[in-house]
């Protein structure tokens, strides 16, 4: 162990390339003048809480083992970050199950306090890769510690705001890795779009002569039923936007499904509703395809006018607000990428 607890360092302080095996204890020391810690190796703890800096003070390149302390460090200039490796133990990386058991052992409760200080050191010099890195090591290392999953005493502020952070957390870090992802943005966006082809799909045959199996079929990604159509003598297929409907629901003009389909239209219409530019087109697009897909009734005046289901209403309501969030995730990921502040 290396003990430097409350000491002075009137000079010039150099660390450089050095060991420390056993853990280090510079709590509440002052550094008067230059302090490096360049290269150094921390094998176990590092504790640096509370001390004062009056000059530089380098961290590059230096290697933790476990999250140091830094809590009410003061600088009177930023500490230099580059390439500083931090290996954190499965408490204080917030990984899911073994977090768990490790806090139920009394783990450390001190660790987002620690990652906190360490985002605040970033944020003094400017240095948004290491924010962006510590930022979400502190959400993570908080689960089980301060924020849980369920809590019996909602009606206190401080567990529900804990219950709201561990979901929210857990949601940020599947859907965007915490802002960092461009991926993972865009490959639930995609998901999204065919899932609600299948819902607009699924509700046209639903809509139509046919069973409700079918419905169900579309929804499991299903294009075209065994089932065919049958109107007259003629076998007609099932995508056809030209299809018989029950009662007074007319078919789309024959003329303007020339080229396209039911599965075509679900997909655009998808597609219109995840990009949420407004509208799927302008008014022949939004007629071609709510035609085709869910038909026409003739109103009052003997004007047909398309079919809009409440539930496609609904689920475009729906896909909307979720694409909003998925293209607000990727365009931040894209900043973060590029460090733009």
């Amino acid at each position: 162990m290396a003990n430097f607890e409350a000491a002075t360092f009137s000079g010039n302080a150099r660390f450089q390339e050095a060991a420390f095996s056993g853990d280090a204890w510079f709590d509440t020391g002052s550094f008067q003048a230059a302090a490096s810690f360049e290269k150094c190796v921390f094998s176990e703890r590092a504790d640096f809480s509370a001390i004062r800096v009056e000059r530089a003070f380098s961290l590059a390149d230096v290697s933790f083992s476990r999250v140091p302390d830094f809590i009410q460090a003061n600088f009177a200039e930023a500490p230099r970050l580059d390439n500083l490796r931090i290996r954190p133990g499965f408490i204080e990386s917030g990984r899911f199950w073994t977090s768990l058991v490790m806090r139920f052992s009394g783990g450390d409760r001190d660790v987002p306090a620690r990652w906190r200080a360490l985002k605040r050191i970033a944020i003094q010099g400017h240095d948004h890769e290491r924010e962006q890195v510590f930022f979400p090591m502190e959400i993570r290392s908080a689960r089980f510690v301060t924020d849980w999953p369920l809590h019996w005493r909602l009606w206190e502020r401080t567990y529900f705001a804990g219950m709201l952070r561990f979901w929210f957390g857990c949601a940020y870090q599947l859907v965007s890795e915490f802002g960092r992802s461009v991926l993972k943005p865009a490959f639930f966006w995609c998901v999204a779009i065919l899932l609600f082809a299948a819902l607009y799909l699924g509700e046209s045959q639903r809509l139509g002569p046919e069973n409700e199996q079918s419905y169900w079929t579309n929804l499991k990604g299903v294009a075209v039923s065994a089932q065919p159509f049958v109107t007259g003598s003629e076998v007609a297929d099932q995508n056809a936007c030209t299809k018989r409907r029950d009662g007074a629901i007319q078919p789309l003009e024959a003329e303007l499904a020339k080229g396209t389909s039911a599965v075509a239209e679900a997909l655009h219409l998808a597609l219109s509703n995840g990009s949420v530019l407004g509208g799927i087109g302008g008014p022949d697009a939004a007629r071609r395809t709510y035609g085709c897909l869910y038909g026409f009734v003739r109103d009052d005046a003997g004007n047909l006018s398309p079919i809009v289901p409440a539930s496609v209403s609904n689920w475009s309501l729906i896909q909307k607000t979720i694409s909003v969030i998925l293209i607000f995730l990727f365009g931040l990921a894209i900043r973060n990428m590029l460090k733009v502040r």
